[in-house]
């Protein structure tokens, strides 16, 4: 379970996009702490996109509200978050 703490500390990007050919808005969801600590600036989502090291959750919202995300914090414990 995620602590509250940690969560609130979080920030995301949403756009639009596609999922099995069908829309949904997109969410990437990253660490603004590990993205300091390791000295970046993630500003906008290219900025993310050039550094999926601070990247924590990505998924997407479907057309029913459904929510579905994936875990991609491996890659943050290595370069160092906790």
């Amino acid at each position: 379970m995620l602590q509250r703490e940690y969560v609130e500390e979080l920030m995301c990007f949403e756009m639009d996009g596609l999922f099995r050919e069908q829309p949904v808005r997109r969410i990437r969801v990253f660490s603004p702490a590990l993205a300091k600590k390791n000295h970046l600036a993630i500003r906008t989502i290219s900025d993310l996109e050039l550094h999926p090291e601070v990247l924590v959750f990505e998924g997407h919202i479907d057309e029913e509200d459904k929510i579905y995300f994936a875990d991609r914090r491996a890659v943050a414990r290595r370069m160092g978050d906790t």
